[in-house]
């Protein structure tokens, strides 16, 4: 009887064993199949070629705008979504609209040219803080708020007898200064 059983139990775990082989054998086919068809299922005919230039500005080139971030200077025209703008002091392009213009024109009597450095109030959205007033003179443009009514620059520049000089000019339009013209004398005592 002893042999019996053991041939029995023998034979019991053959047939088990084969059962998990045929499951584990089924499952491989099954995965193999399901990898080919994530793998290789879905092919490309051709592929499209792209490039893509990005071209970079040199040093130079960034050094000599105030915005970089936009490659302009403040005051130069710029794009706000499909609209033009204007770049300010800030960096930031606001609507052409939200700005008007006062006109600054420096005269130079001093015979040759002059750095001036420029402040203003209300202080200006866009314009030149600093300007060359060759000995001929130059008009400079800044913009300023929509609306505002009284307006004042203060100019300061090196003398050599004195120092920093400085001159400065306001002007007062109901209902606004835009458009206006102001003169400032540049000149060392």
């Amino acid at each position: 009887m002893k042999k019996k059983n053991f041939q029995s139990v023998t034979k019991t775990a053959h047939v088990e064993y084969r059962v998990e082989m045929e499951k584990s054998y089924a499952r491989l086919i099954c995965t193999v199949c399901v990898l080919s068809l994530l793998l290789g299922g879905c092919k490309k005919e051709s592929f499209d070629v792209t490039t893509t230039e990005v071209q970079v500005p040199s040093v130079d080139q960034i050094a000599a705008v105030d915005c970089p971030e936009f490659m302009l200077d403040i005051g130069e025209p710029c794009t706000i979504g499909d609209q033009m703008g204007i770049v300010t002091i800030d960096c930031e392009c606001i609507e052409a609209d939200a700005v008007e213009v006062v006109s600054v024109e420096f005269i130079n009597d001093t015979g040759g040219d002059v750095v001036v450095t420029v402040e203003t109030s209300p202080a200006f959205l866009a314009g030149s803080t600093y300007a060359v007033v060759p000995a001929v003179g130059i008009t400079l443009s800044y913009h300023i708020p929509v609306g505002t009514n009284a307006f004042s620059l203060g100019a300061y520049y090196a003398c050599a007898d004195v120092g920093v000089a400085s001159e400065s000019a306001s002007l007062t339009s109901p209902p606004s200064v835009g458009g206006s013209l102001v003169q400032v004398h540049v000149d060392c005592p």
